[in-house]
């Protein structure tokens, strides 16, 4: 069972890792409905995370 909640955990921080990286929110992700598209506040990965 806890091997199962590792999993499903890891993949939903790295999926909002890269949400953050790309300074995108779930919202506009789900609206997008997975398309590629760049956020137009994404000043890139180092900028993002500060």
């Amino acid at each position: 069972m806890n091997f199962i909640v590792v999993c499903l955990m890891t993949a939903f921080l790295k999926f909002h890792i890269m949400l953050a990286s790309e300074n995108k929110t779930t919202i506009e992700n789900l609206d997008k409905q997975g398309k590629p598209f760049k956020s137009i506040y994404d000043v890139g990965i180092t900028e993002n995370w500060k």
